[in-house]
This record gives C-alpha cells, sequence and structure tokens, in this order.
C-alpha cells in the first residue's frame, strides 16, 4: 500500500485549494461578463425605447402643430 507523507499530503492539498481559488476565481470572470453582456442588452433596449418615444413624442407634436 502506498503510503503518503506529511509533506506530500500537505502539498496536494495545497494544490487542490490553488485550483479550487482558480476555479471560484474563472467562476466569478464567467459571472461578470455574462452579466457584462446581459447589461449592454438591456442598455440597448432602453435606448431603443428613448428613441423610440422621442420620435413618436415628435410625431405629436408636429401633428398637433399643424
Amino acid at each position: 500500500m502506498y503510503m503518503t507523507s506529511d509533506r506530500h499530503e500537505r502539498e496536494l492539498i495545497e494544490a487542490a485549494i490553488r485550483d479550487a481559488h482558480e476555479m471560484r476565481a474563472i467562476a466569478i470572470a464567467d459571472g461578470l461578463k455574462a452579466f457584462a453582456v446581459w447589461l449592454k442588452q438591456e442598455f440597448i433596449v432602453l435606448m431603443n425605447l428613448v428613441k423610440h418615444r422621442k420620435a413618436s413624442s415628435e410625431l405629436t407634436h408636429t401633428h398637433h402643430a399643424v
């Protein structure tokens, strides 16, 4: 049976902790990227609504002025 030394076991644990931190950092980065994409899409929708509302308002004012 293979027995690990305390030092080797500690190194394995430290490597596992580093891997976990790296995976967590990647997950956070992926979440931030997804949030940025969503935020950009929401901004585009908002700008289209503002543009539509402005155009609609201009049509209404033009119509009443005539």
